[in-house]
């Protein structure tokens, strides 16, 4: 838990970069202290129970709000990713828009075409996936 938490704090889409390494390392240290040294203290049962609630309001308000972070394209990137292809299926005929066919004279000289490609699927005999990572 404590190592999701702080690392969906970290790659968060918070708009601050600076205070997300900084969020994530108090929220580590504050549960290091709740979970392991107040233990070492000599508090009562009550003070135990309120440092571990307090931890799991603070893990499950971080749940809570990566949760809710809406997925989103637009955000800074490379141009040869900029556009989403999409895929159509109407029957036997699947319509790809956005399907990239780039020129390339270096790793970033390149010439940006895309293209919609039709296929019916009763003409394919066999399929190859590419993926790039």
């Amino acid at each position: 838990m404590l190592l999701w938490a702080s690392t969906a704090i970290y790659w968060s889409n918070l708009p601050w970069n600076p205070p997300r390494p900084i969020l994530a390392i108090v929220f580590v240290l504050f549960a290091v202290w709740s979970l392991w040294i107040a233990k070492g203290f000599r508090w009562r049962l009550a003070f135990l129970a309120a440092f571990l609630a307090a931890f799991l309001a603070a893990f499950l308000a971080v749940a809570v709000w990566f949760i809710t972070i809406q997925p989103s394209h637009d955000r800074p990137g490379w141009p040869e990713f900029g556009v989403m292809p999409h895929v159509t299926v109407d029957g036997d005929l699947v319509t790809s828009t956005g399907v990239r066919n780039f020129t390339s004279r270096a790793h970033d000289d390149f010439d940006v075409k895309y293209e919609t490609r039709q296929v019916r699927l009763s003409d394919l005999k066999t399929v190859d996936l590419i993926l790039s990572h």
